[in-house]
């Protein structure tokens, strides 16, 4: 599947920073279903700082993309999350 093709300009970016979740894989065994992490922010975001930001444009289109893969979800189903 492709990664977010009606959303993403360029190629995705994997960067290898920042922290865990712990309670990650707890949801995961409780709920019994895969759960997705995105992430929005840009490089100069302050992430965590006490002027943490998120420009507008970057705000509207991670709703945009949530609603995209919400969107998915019965044919993900259907497939049985087989992609």
């Amino acid at each position: 599947m492709p990664l977010l093709p009606p959303l993403a300009h360029g190629s995705p970016n994997h960067p290898r920073s920042g922290g865990s979740i712990p309670a990650i894989g707890h949801l995961q065994r409780v709920l019994g279903a895969p759960v997705v992490l995105m992430g929005f922010t840009l490089p100069d975001d302050r992430i965590h700082a006490p002027n943490e930001r998120i420009r507008l444009p970057v705000l509207w289109r991670a709703t945009e993309t949530c609603f995209w893969l919400l969107s998915l979800l019965p044919e993900i189903h259907a497939n049985r999350g087989v992609y």
